[in-house]
């Protein structure tokens, strides 16, 4: 292979690099939208206010109002995040905001 040939080798292979680069880009573009999308579809769940008076542990919450196709430690992650938890302690005679999931 003479040089001629050479360039004409490495500059069809950078505009079959540039070419797969471009249809990448395209492919990457359209999944964040339709990410942005799926994330703009799905509704928060309904909140509820509830007074921590009979349940002593989070995980008695999740077992009283965690939808069965969800798994509990998710809800209680939830229900952390909803009150602004730093960790899983729990107060009596306070109002703890909780998910409900339509079924």
């Amino acid at each position: 292979m003479n040089l001629e040939e050479r360039m004409k080798y490495r500059k069809k292979l950078r505009q079959r690099r540039r070419m797969a680069k471009g249809i990448c880009l395209v492919i990457l573009f359209f999944c964040i939208l339709l990410l942005i999308g799926a994330v703009m579809v799905t509704e928060p769940p309904k909140v509820e206010a509830y007074e921590y008076d009979t349940c002593r542990t989070l995980w008695d919450l999740a077992e009283r109002y965690c939808p069965e196709d969800m798994d509990k430690q998710t809800f209680i992650y939830e229900v952390m995040e909803l009150n602004a938890m730093t960790n899983a302690t729990v107060y009596g005679n306070r109002l703890y905001m909780v998910p409900i999931y339509e079924k």
